[in-house]
């Protein structure tokens, strides 16, 4: 698997701000929880039924764990300047990743190392499958 510096950086510039994102929503969606069992408890007359408190279950700290796993199994694509040379020509025309109203330059640039890689394994001779999983909104 290939990743590139990028992706490495982004990913250690929001570690912290994705594990507090999701740690909040858990904590909301567990509040929402206990607030249905409390409704179907009173409607249905039962005793109160209590399940796992998702709080318990530190998602965010099992993801950060599985995503610094994965990442550290990686072989990483430098980035050179003919990355950052192409990616600012996607901007500039609006190509995927980027549009109008949206460059996203450092998506672009993650991109080109792939599209890179991908073109001298085919110059080097290499005719199998090539998949790039590359999530852009």
């Amino acid at each position: 698997m290939l990743t590139n510096e990028m992706v490495c950086g982004e990913w250690a510039e929001n570690i912290a701000n994705v594990k507090q994102e999701l740690e909040k929503e858990v904590k909301k969606l567990e509040y929402m929880r206990e607030k249905l069992v409390i409704a179907a408890n009173v409607i249905l007359e039962i005793k109160p039924i209590h399940g796992q408190k998702m709080t318990t279950l530190n998602l965010h700290g099992h993801l950060e764990n599985l995503s610094r796993n994965l990442l550290s199994h990686c072989l990483v694509i430098k980035q050179e300047d003919r990355h950052y040379i192409r990616a600012m020509h996607r901007v500039q025309k609006c190509l995927a990743p980027a549009k109008k109203g949206k460059p996203e330059p450092k998506d672009c640039v993650i991109l080109e190392a792939f599209l890179d890689v991908a073109g001298k394994a085919r110059e080097f001779g290499y005719n199998g499958s090539i998949f790039c999983y590359f999530k852009y909104q």
